[in-house]
């Protein structure tokens, strides 16, 4: 069983926490977030989970070997560089980084210490992507020339990132992951 620490209780933290309470071979182990509401709520919720406030807390405990970023995304490099460099498995919620450098460095720490190093991307695993990856890969469809996508009402949009690093990495990730291939043009429309 892996024993596994949240970072971050917040709107998609808290799903984390039930998510990993809820798949066998994970253990949420604790939890941790500034906000003395979010702990309180994990532990209402939770009540086998520990929660700390404090990011080294977290880090500290042994029974911890992978850490799942569910923080604010300016936060991401930095906890995550932390956590690997203690030799922790880290997930990271999208986007890993705001910069290719940033992840390119995270990823060559991840390999230096022997570590996995992941990103969330939850639509890569859900039944209809899985359904549509199928007919795809299998030429039901036919070939594939031209993909589009839109967003209509996605949710609460992350606040500290532009709704491309929040909410359009999903449709590149979907996209890449169906086709396998690498794009030769992209085009993008926005409105508000």
């Amino acid at each position: 069983m892996i024993g596994v620490g949240v970072a971050g209780c917040g709107y998609w933290g808290s799903k984390v926490v039930r998510n990993i309470a809820a798949t066998p071979g994970l253990r949420a182990v604790a939890a941790c977030d500034p906000k003395e509401g979010r702990r309180a709520y994990i532990k209402e919720h939770h009540p086998q989970v520990a929660v700390v406030g404090d990011w080294d807390a977290l880090l500290g405990m042994d029974e911890i070997e992978a850490i799942w970023l569910a923080t604010p995304v300016r936060t991401h490099v930095a906890l995550a560089r932390e956590a690997l460099s203690r030799r922790k498995h880290v997930l990271v919620e999208k986007p890993l980084a705001t910069s290719a450098s940033d992840a390119a460095a995270l990823v060559a720490l991840a390999q230096s210490m022997g570590v996995a190093l992941h990103t969330g991307h939850t639509y890569l695993h859900s039944p209809a992507v899985a359904s549509l990856r199928q007919l795809v890969r299998d030429g039901t469809l036919g070939r594939t020339c031209y993909i589009t996508s839109e967003r209509i009402n996605p949710g609460p949009p992350a606040s500290d990132v532009s709704v491309l690093w929040d909410l359009a990495v999903h449709d590149i990730a979907i996209i890449l992951d169906l086709t396998g291939l690498r794009p030769i043009a992209v085009s993008a429309r926005g409105g508000r």
